[in-house]
């Protein structure tokens, strides 16, 4: 996937800390991009009093939407575009799917456009992540 997906705020030329609606929806693009199972550190400290610590890997985290790329576009391969994004934005707790736009651009190409709006929790607020990609190609996230 594209570097260019996550945006990056620079404060005083320093990374500034992404709060309220741009954190969500910048941890789920990290979600989406990230291959399932893969995320994890493997820390291992001590606390105060000398006991070990281990931070496992987490096999729930992320997405399989690697494994959509280059295979040819079909109406199940659409299914578990959509099934597959909207299943990473339904497991985090904050938000809630209220809309699905899927558009097949171009056929004979695989190009299609997918738009999940999303509102946050107990806010009111509605943001949405936008998907354009041509199979075996990558996907772009907005």
């Amino acid at each position: 996937f594209p570097s260019h997906d996550i945006d990056l705020h620079v404060v005083n030329g320093d990374l500034a800390v992404v709060t309220g609606p741009s954190a969500i929806k910048e941890a789920l693009i990290r979600s989406l991009r990230t291959p399932l199972g893969s995320y994890g550190i493997t820390f291992v400290g001590y606390d105060s009093s000398g006991t070990r610590i281990t931070f496992l890997r987490d096999t729930e985290y992320g997405s399989t939407l690697h494994d959509l790329v280059s295979q040819p576009m079909t109406n199940t391969w659409i299914k578990s575009l959509v099934d597959t994004v909207v299943g990473v934005i339904s497991k985090d707790s904050r938000v809630s799917v209220t809309d699905i736009d899927l558009k097949i651009l171009n056929p004979a190409a695989g190009q299609i456009y997918l738009s999940v709006s999303y509102e946050l929790i107990g806010t009111g607020i509605e943001e949405n992540l936008q998907f354009e990609t041509t199979v075996s190609n990558d996907f772009s996230i907005m």
